[in-house]
């Protein structure tokens, strides 16, 4: 269950529409609630993009300093951005121009191909997410049990 929430006032309650989802899922097709996980970023999941700025640089093709392109310096500063993915536009802009029509939607799995989970656990978020990913993995015997 996916649940972005940034942009809206989402974030009060999104636990009780998640919990709402799976109980719904639960009813309609005998889908055990511990077999829901929910994807809860923050604000907005392209904030998970952000984590890791060096998978970003190669993706970008860009080899000066991150910091010049204004885009967040640590995972926990791309969770808190209110619009990562106009971030992370801004960005695309500074690197190819305004005279090259770019969408920066077209990078997001040449990002993620690149992307450090040590980056991405330390976002609470993401960490939550994972979490709830191996418990669900553990309870469908696709693992022995939940990781460290």
């Amino acid at each position: 269950i996916h649940a972005d929430t940034g942009g809206r006032s989402l974030e009060a309650g999104v636990a009780s529409r998640s919990a709402s989802y799976c109980e719904e899922m639960n009813n309609k097709c005998k889908f055990p609630s511990g077999r829901s996980v929910t994807i809860k970023p923050r604000k907005e999941t392209e904030a998970w993009l952000l984590a890791d700025l060096d998978a970003v640089g190669k993706a970008l093709g860009y080899t000066d300093s991150l910091a010049n392109l204004g885009l967040p310096s640590s995972p926990n500063d791309a969770e808190k951005l209110v619009d990562p993915k106009a971030a992370l536009t801004a960005a695309v802009r500074q690197v190819r121009g305004r005279r090259r029509k770019f969408n920066a939607n077209g990078l997001y799995g040449a990002i993620a191909q690149r992307q450090s989970l040590v980056h991405l656990r330390k976002m609470p978020s993401f960490s939550e997410f994972e979490l709830r990913l191996a418990r669900a993995l553990v309870e469908v015997g696709c693992l022995p049990s939940v990781p460290k």
